[in-house]
């Protein structure tokens, strides 16, 4: 369950980060930070 648990997380920080990269694509983030 552990193992389960830490690759759930995993696919969520990837899908997270490729949702960043999207964003900072479509959006100049110097202007927002």
């Amino acid at each position: 369950m552990s193992k389960s648990f830490e690759q759930t997380r995993a696919d969520e920080l990837e899908a997270v980060e490729k949702a960043i990269d999207a964003l900072s694509e479509a959006l100049d983030l110097d202007t927002l930070w």
